[in-house]
């Protein structure tokens, strides 16, 4: 057999899959409403043994018709698993935030001279937009203001600090959550800070935690 056709017989089982890909990325894409048709069809295909790579932004669809979900950001692939690892405990806030459709404020700091108004102005903002009430508001700005500058701050260095703050609240405001990592030696502004501050912040919230891992401190409190 002459090199030229062994090349096209390499080559035809991947490109008779890629069609497949390219079909099944086609029946999404047009089916509108019509979920269930597309994952019968899915399902059918893989009865027939073949590997398929779906793309989707819709949660359920993806965990109903999965075995395996990557979830892939500008790129990145940020996390990987079966569908209860992905959906269920998502190792990382991206994915987390994600897949709960969770809306979310990223804020850093980088130096204790950083802008302070911008960054309130910046919170006050975010929970508009999410048409959150005045409480929710008010607690977003005390976690920040009470642990991020009161209680945290003093004890990195003048520069080069590596300090987030993040908002984050559920499509229909009814739970919200305030994240802060820092890198450094281990320290719980919940207990170890100004005790005052730490108990404005943690006033009237659901639940409040400090883990310490890899040289980066993390404070979780939902409210």
């Amino acid at each position: 057999m002459v090199r030229g056709r062994k090349k096209r017989l390499f080559i035809a089982p991947v490109l008779s899959a890629l069609i497949c890909l390219m079909g099944v990325c086609a029946l999404l894409a047009s089916c509108g409403s019509g979920k269930d048709e597309a994952i019968t069809d899915i399902r059918q295909l893989d009865e027939q043994g073949l590997t398929m790579l779906v793309v989707t932004h819709e949660m359920k669809f993806a965990r109903d018709v999965s075995t395996r979900v990557f979830y892939m950001d500008e790129g990145i692939i940020y996390e990987e698993g079966t569908p209860k690892e992905v959906f269920d405990s998502p190792k990382t806030e991206r994915c987390r935030a994600f897949v709960h459709r969770l809306k979310t404020l990223h804020i850093g700091i980088a130096s204790k001279k950083f802008d302070f108004i911008e960054a309130v102005e910046d919170i006050d903002r975010f929970a508009h937009k999410q048409l959150l009430g005045a409480r929710q508001l008010y607690k977003y700005q005390q976690i920040f203001e009470e642990l991020c500058v009161t209680n945290i701050l003093p004890t990195l260095p003048d520069d080069g600090c590596d300090l987030s703050f993040d908002a984050l609240c559920s499509e229909d405001g009814s739970e919200c959550e305030a994240v802060i990592r820092w890198s450094g030696e281990e320290f719980d502004p919940l207990t170890q800070g100004d005790v005052l501050s730490a108990s404005l912040a943690t006033n009237r919230t659901k639940s409040s935690a400090h883990a310490y891992a890899d040289g980066v401190n993390t404070v979780t409190i939902v409210f």
